[in-house]
C-alpha cells in the first residue's frame, strides 16, 4: 500500500517539474542562468528517484485482521508459558486449534494454600520430618498401587535385596518369632553366633510392628493374611496365598530393607495402608511376639494430640495431601488411626506391654 501511494504522489510531481523546466529553458534567460536551473532540476530528479528506491526496499508490515475465531498470542492463563520447537517432528502436542503444532505449553500450578486452623503448625523447614511418628521409630508411610509414591528399590543407599521377598535380610516368620526373645543387638552388645541373630537392632521390630497395626500394613510380616479375613481384592486372595496358613513358621517375611552404611535399622518399603478395616477384623498377628513398644510413639497415642501431630505430618507430603482430596479426606483417615490407636492402647494394658525408650 505504502508503495502504490508512493507512486501516485510522484507522477504529478515529476509532470509539474518538468512543465517548470521547460518554461524556463524556454524563456528569455542568460545561457549560464538556464544551465544552472537545468542542473538543479537534474538533481532534483534524481533525488526524487533515490527517495522512492529506498522507500520500495524497506520492508513493509502488514496489516492483519484478526478474526473471532482467531487467540492473540497470549491467550493463555498468566502463568503458563511456552517452550518452541521442542516437539519431535510428527508429534501433537494438542488436538485444539488454539495450539501452536511446534509449541509445548506448560501450565504452571498455583502454590498450595495452607490448610486453616492446623493448631501447633510451623513453616515446613522447621518441622521435624514424620512429625512425632519419626522415621528413625516408626518409618515414613508411603501408600502404594493407585496412590503416588517414590522408587525407593533403586536408592543406591540401599542393601541389594532378594529378588523373591525383596528383602535384604531374609527371614521366615518362625525365625522372626524365635530372635525376639534374643533382643539381639540391644545396648549395643553383639549376641552370640550361634543364636543366628540377623543385623537389625531388637528396637526395630518394635517400631515396625506398632507402624503396620496402625495402617493394617500386612505384606511384611502376614503375606499371606493369615492374621485377619481377606476381601477378594486382596493380593494374598488374588495369589492364592491365603490358603497357605497351615505352616505359618516357613512364610518368608518380606520387604525387610536396611541400609549398607546402617545395616541396624530398617528401611520401610511398601506401606500401602489399609483404611477400610473394621475394627472386628484388624490383624493381631502384626503384634505377635512384641513385648515393648517406643515410648515417644505410645506417648502421643495417649496425649489425645495423635490428629494434630498427623495433621501436621500428613501436610508436609503434598502429593498424598492432594491425592485424598485435601483435608477432608484426610480427616477421615484421621479418623481411621485414632480408632486403632485406641484399640492398641488398650492391647497395651491387657498383655502388659512394657513402653520404653527407644533411641537406638
Amino acid at each position: 500500500m505504502t508503495s502504490a501511494r508512493t507512486a501516485n504522489l510522484r507522477s504529478p510531481l515529476i509532470r509539474l517539474l518538468c512543465a517548470w523546466i521547460c518554461r524556463t529553458c524556454g524563456g528569455r534567460r542568460p545561457k549560464s542562468k538556464r544551465s544552472l536551473l537545468l542542473l538543479c532540476a537534474a538533481c532534483i530528479l534524481y533525488g526524487i528517484f533515490i527517495v522512492s528506491q529506498i522507500v520500495n526496499v524497506l520492508p513493509q508490515k502488514p496489516t492483519q485482521k484478526v478474526t473471532a475465531t482467531e487467540q492473540p498470542r497470549n491467550f493463555l492463563e498468566p502463568n503458563t508459558f511456552f517452550v518452541e520447537n521442542s516437539q519431535p517432528d510428527g508429534g501433537a502436542v494438542n488436538n485444539s486449534p488454539t495450539l501452536q503444532p511446534n509449541v509445548v505449553y506448560i501450565t504452571l500450578r498455583s502454590k498450595r494454600s495452607k490448610p486453616a486452623n492446623i493448631r501447633g503448625t510451623v513453616k515446613p523447614k522447621k518441622r521435624r520430618k514424620s512429625a512425632s511418628l519419626r522415621q528413625n521409630e516408626l518409618g515414613h508411610s508411603i501408600f502404594q498401587d493407585v496412590l503416588p509414591c517414590p522408587v525407593i528399590l533403586w536408592d543406591s543407599s540401599l542393601s541389594s535385596t532378594d529378588n523373591i521377598t525383596q528383602s535384604s535380610v531374609k527371614l521366615k516368620w518362625g525365625t522372626y518369632q524365635k530372635n525376639l526373645p534374643h533382643k539381639c543387638w540391644l545396648n549395643g552388645k553383639a549376641p552370640k553366633a550361634d543364636l543366628g541373630c540377623p543385623d537389625v537392632h531388637h528396637h526395630e521390630w518394635s517400631k515396625m510392628a506398632l507402624f503396620d497395626f496402625l495402617l493394617q500394613v500386612y505384606t511384611r510380616l502376614d503375606k499371606n493374611c493369615c492374621g485377619f479375613r481377606p476381601r477378594k481384592e486382596d493380593t494374598c486372595v488374588q495369589q492364592g496365598l491365603h490358603l497357605k496358613c497351615d505352616d505359618p513358621h516357613n512364610i518368608d517375611l518380606m520387604h525387610i530393607v536396611q541400609r549398607k552404611h546402617d545395616p541396624r535399622h530398617l528401611v520401610f518399603i511398601k506401606n500401602k495402608g489399609y483404611f477400610d478395616r473394621s475394627e472386628d477384623n484388624l490383624n493381631f498377628k502384626l503384634l505377635e511376639g512384641i513385648k515393648e513398644f517406643p515410648e515417644s510413639a505410645v506417648s502421643v497415642l495417649r496425649s489425645q494430640k495423635l490428629r494434630e501431630k498427623l495433621l501436621q505430618s500428613f501436610f508436609l507430603d503434598n502429593v498424598f495431601w492432594e491425592s485424598q482430596r485435601g483435608r477432608q479426606g484426610i480427616e477421615k483417615l484421621i479418623d481411621v488411626i485414632e480408632r486403632r490407636a485406641k484399640i492398641l492402647l488398650t492391647y497395651i494394658n491387657a498383655h502388659g506391654i512394657k513402653v520404653i525408650p527407644m533411641n537406638d
